[in-house]
């Protein structure tokens, strides 16, 4: 059996980049909604600042699941035959 490298897709630690990138939009969603709930009781600067932070993680999130995307790609490139046949 051969050890799995770099490019190996089914790699548990390949994994962690869709994973932070899927909790990033998670605390992206809370953040929007808890800017929204702030803003709305009246604290404008308190919901200002929940609502940049949301729009970070939701950028830092896309981030995260480009750089998963073209890992994917790289590593499909290197097989010698389609990837849907290997799926």
């Amino acid at each position: 059996m051969s050890k799995p490298g770099r490019g190996d897709v089914d790699d548990p630690m390949n994994e962690a980049m869709s994973s932070t990138g899927l909790l990033l939009m998670f605390a992206a969603v809370i953040g929007f909604v808890m800017g929204l709930a702030v803003f709305g009781m009246g604290s404008s600067g308190f919901a200002t600042l929940v609502l940049v932070a949301a729009l970070a993680s939701f950028c830092a999130s896309l981030v995260c699941f480009m750089a998963d995307a073209q890992r994917e790609d790289a590593a499909d490139a290197a097989l010698p035959f389609p990837s849907m046949l290997r799926r």
